[in-house]
Parts: structure tokens; C-alpha cells; sequence
């Protein structure tokens, strides 16, 4: 399989839905992309992280190349950056703020401490293209979405996986715990075509002690396909659409998803991965070159821009983001 087959399935839905542009109106000032003589060298070196990037919150962005960049989340200022990836696709954090990043390409998915610019384990699952991850918070079981078809459950994060086969899905794509240890993983549906008008958008939950993968419908949401990286808010599970600037949240009862709300960001052409924190929510530009934050669940527009940045479309799959809490702080600061 080439790389440009590998890329659109990897990202069907920002590969097979864009259509057109969207957000409008004034684009807040971007923060400075300047770096001091030191760090630009450094960044040229490899990986790298400043001393201070251990004691402060951060947020992770992959390129979904062979990179991630590491920012302050306070300043919104590049404090590191680790290298080495095939396609680093979609991160994930956990409660003490190590940051895993699977790789697609190499099909491993690495840990690595919060500020540290060395990995401090890896797993690896050979014949599989690892996509996205999610950690339980209530056991630090790692579940990893691998393509086409795998789910694999690392317990403790640690080991040989269980995996899983999902009837009610192919091509799986993304994943994420609710703070039950409930485990959602969508993608396509089996036997439709991926695009409009064929393809057909699926949820399933593996509910926590269960090894029965289950059906989630969608009720009262009448999206024939999209779906893009989903994420458990605290209360509702909210899903981007990936053509669009808009993230639809559901309520989840049984085996049924009740269409709540749509969050609108604003000035965001085509959200396909962001990640939820408390009251704030990163979006990454797809096919671009910015992030942006907002208020969440508010939306509307940005808080702060992060513009000129490196392309976030690599050749074999698109970046992500997640937020890496400093193990000593207990909440994030306001970005100034």
C-alpha cells in the first residue's frame, strides 16, 4: 500500500469530506513564532526540551510526520520538540502527564514523561498501523487504535495487549474513556464505501469489564458520514465532523447516542483532532498551519492563535494534540 493510500485511510474523513473552507471573520494576532539564538539551534539537533518545560503545564503537537512540538500552555511558546517518527499520529496523556505517541509508520507507540525529551518505554505491534490512543483513568489501562481493523488493550500500559474485533466497525479511527473506564471507538461502518454518500459514520463502546464490543447508535443526529476524533468532556461524548468547524456532543445512555449540541469554533476551517480540558478546548487546523484555543463548551472565537507553524498533514497521516498536566500542579493556567 503507498503512502498516499496509507494517509487517506489513516485520516478518511479529512482525506474524503473536505469540501470547502470554513470560518470567518478577523483572525486574533498570532503569538510570535521567534525563538532565541539557543533554542534554534537546539532545534535543529533532534529531540530537545528546556529545563523549565518539567515544571509547567504543556500541549503536545504532532505533524503527523516525523515530528512533535511541545508548547507552554500558560505563554503558548515552543519550549521542545521530539523527532524521530514515521507518523506520529494521535496522542494521548494520562493522569501523571506522560505523553504516548503512536506511530504509524513504525507501529510502536512511545511514552514519554512530562518535559522529557527521552522516551521512557515503548510498545510495539508489528503488522499494525497504530492511529490514536486513549488512557483509562480509573485502571492506567492504554487502548490503542490500530488500522484497519485492531483495538488493542494494554493493561497498565504495559505488555502484550488484549485486542478486540469490532463487528459493528472497519477501518477504526479514534478512541477515548469516559471517567467510567468506558472505552468509545468509532470509524466506518462495514459494507459502505468511505465518502459521501457512502460513507456511513459508526460508534461502538466496549463497556468497562466487558469483553463484548457493542453498537452505539446514533439517535436524533442525522449525519450520514463524518466523524472524526472523539473525546469524553466530563458529562457528554463530543465527536468533530473533520470538514467542518464543528464538534457535535452526545449523551450516551445504553446503547444509544442522544444528539445534545454542537460546539462551533469559530475561524477553524477543518477541525479534525483537538482536545478537551476542563473548560478550554485546542483545536489543530487540518491541512494547515495554526492551533487555536477556545472556551469550552462555548466555542466561537479563539482565545489565542498559533499561526505559521509546521504543516500539520505529514505524508503518511495528520497531527493531533493533547494536554500534559506538570504532576505537581493541579489545573491549568489561564493562557495570557
Amino acid at each position: 500500500m503507498n503512502r498516499c493510500n496509507l494517509k487517506s485511510l489513516a485520516g478518511f474523513a479529512m482525506a474524503l469530506f473536505v469540501a470547502g473552507c470554513g470560518g470567518s471573520g478577523t483572525v486574533p494576532q498570532s503569538l510570535p513564532q521567534s525563538l532565541d539564538p539557543l533554542v534554534a539551534q537546539m532545534k535543529h539537533d533532534g529531540s530537545w526540551m528546556l529545563p523549565e518545560a518539567k515544571n509547567e503545564n504543556l500541549f503536545y503537537i504532532s505533524d503527523g510526520a516525523s515530528n512533535v512540538y511541545v508548547y507552554s500552555y500558560s505563554l503558548a511558546q515552543l519550549v521542545g520538540k521530539l523527532t524521530g517518527f514515521d507518523a506520529a499520529e494521535g496522542l494521548c496523556s494520562d493522569h501523571a502527564g506522560n505523553v504516548w505517541i503512536p506511530d504509524w509508520g513504525q507501529g510502536t507507540i512511545t511514552e514519554y514523561a512530562h518535559g522529557g525529551s527521552e522516551p521512557i518505554s515503548t510498545l510495539y505491534d508489528p503488522g499494525v498501523k497504530p492511529v490514536d490512543c486513549s488512557i483509562d483513568a480509573t485502571t492506567g489501562n492504554l487502548a490503542v487504535v490500530g488500522f484497519p481493523d485492531s483495538l488493542a488493550i494494554y493493561t497498565g500500559a504495559t505488555g502484550a495487549p488484549h485486542t478486540y474485533k469490532i463487528g459493528a466497525l472497519n477501518n477504526f479511527l479514534f478512541c477515548t474513556y469516559d471517567g467510567s473506564g468506558n472505552l468509545f471507538v468509532d470509524g466506518i461502518r462495514p459494507g459502505a464505501r468511505p465518502g459521501p454518500p457512502y460513507g456511513h459514520f459508526g460508534l461502538s463502546e466496549l463497556p468497562k469489564g466487558d469483553t463484548r464490543v457493542r453498537r452505539i447508535s446514533l439517535r436524533n443526529y442525522f449525519e450520514p458520514y463524518g466523524g472524526l476524533q472523539l473525546q469524553w468532556d466530563g458529562t457528554y461524548l463530543a465527536i468533530a465532523q473533520g470538514w467542518n468547524n464543528l464538534i457535535p456532543r452526545f449523551a450516551i445512555r445504553g446503547n444509544v447516542a442522544h444528539y445534545v449540541d454542537t460546539v462551533k469554533l469559530d475561524q477553524m476551517g477543518y477541525v479534525g483532532w483537538f482536545w478537551i480540558h476542563g473548560s478550554k478546548i485546542i483545536g489543530v487546523q487540518i491541512w494547515g498551519t495554526e492551533i487555536q484555543l477556545y472556551h469550552y463548551p462555548a466555542g466561537g472565537d479563539p482565545l489565542k492563535t498559533l499561526a505559521n507553524l509546521p504543516s500539520f498533514s505529514g505524508d503518511w497521516g495528520d497531527g493531533s494534540v493533547t494536554v500534559s498536566i506538570a504532576p505537581h500542579l493541579t489545573g491549568i493556567t489561564q493562557i495570557k
